[in-house]
């Protein structure tokens, strides 16, 4: 994993002697403060295009700098497993097109242990310093992956990428990633959910994926209220049903990925759901009794990519925040 914290704010580069070549000590550097596992960092004394290690391994690292409205700004970088974090001090081009906007900055990376399988989460939490900051933390996994934890004000999300089935906190799936979103005390609700095909919590199931063929598939998710309106695609969509006595939503569609919402009491849950591994044999279901949803049996990227879309959706959910 590599990082290249940046800001607007910068310390142009200036040619000093007028020469109009520079030397380390006339280049700029981007404004911000690096905190690497609790320590302060003075990146920009370090050595230019030498990869250093800071000899700290860690899940924390914050990036504090001000917005060009004058504001602090900090990012929380939370990755798990832990890695030793190592820094290259290199140049980038950034708030501007001249050679004062061609200054240096801090590129980050984290190294781990060689393995054979490698499951990291990566949350980045942006924050206006006067806000209250997330808590960030690891679940143990029973089984294959890692889980992660991120606490707000009025909601916990938990996310999750392994393979096989594994049990963290209250949890347990085959999933190979899951994003969970526990809020205002009620049933978790899964936002995301790739090539799975059940999730439990506290043994009730919250989420099940049952496949006929190659083009049908029935999903069922529980523990939500009656929906007042269900859309497939961002489209109105009228095959589904609801049990009352489970609190479970079921909806079919055909084959593709898809991303459904359900309206309830004015919210909008919503939950990306993504290809399961494989699809068994059809003759060895029952015959559905209730419509539900279908998605094809495409293979999706190996556990690598898919740790890094982790990644990706975790920073744009927290930044729509």
């Amino acid at each position: 994993s590599i990082f290249r914290p940046a800001s607007l704010s910068i310390t142009p580069t200036e040619d000093e002697n007028g020469d109009r070549a520079y030397t380390e000590n006339e280049v700029g550097h981007v404004n911000g403060a690096l905190t690497v596992g609790g320590s302060t960092v003075a990146w920009n004394n370090l050595p230019y295009k030498d990869e250093t290690s800071t000899g700290t391994v860690t899940s924390d690292v914050r990036w504090t700098t001000t917005n060009p409205y004058g504001q602090t700004v900090e990012l929380q970088l939370f990755t798990a497993p832990a890695a030793e974090v190592l820094i290259n001090k290199h140049v980038t081009r950034i708030a501007g097109y001249t050679s004062k906007s061609e200054v240096f900055l801090p590129v980050l990376s984290f190294r781990s242990p060689a393995t054979n399988d490698l499951y990291r989460v990566t949350a980045l939490l942006p924050r206006y310093t006067s806000e209250a900051a997330r808590q960030a933390g690891e679940l143990a996994v029973t089984g294959t992956g890692t889980a992660v934890t991120v606490t707000g004000p009025d909601y916990e999300d938990v996310i999750y990428t392994g393979s096989g089935t594994s049990i963290f906190g209250s949890y347990e799936t085959d999933a190979d990633i899951v994003y969970l979103r526990t809020e205002d005390g009620r049933m978790p609700f899964a936002d995301l959910l790739i090539r799975g095909t059940e999730l439990s919590y506290d043994g009730v199931p919250l989420f099940s994926n049952d496949l006929y063929g190659q083009e049908k598939q029935t999903v069922t998710i529980t523990g939500i209220p009656e929906p007042s309106a269900v859309a497939v695609d961002g489209h109105a969509w009228g095959d589904w049903s609801y049990d009352a006595g489970r609190s479970a939503l079921t909806v079919r569609t055909g084959a593709g990925t898809h991303a459904l919402t359900a309206t309830a009491g004015g919210t909008e849950l919503r939950c990306a759901i993504l290809a399961p591994r494989t699809a068994p044999d059809a003759s060895a279901r029952p015959a559905a009794t209730a419509a539900g949803t279908t998605f094809p049996s495409t293979r999706l990227p190996a556990p690598g990519a898919a740790a890094v879309l982790v990644a990706v959706l975790v920073a744009l959910l927290f930044l729509r925040r």
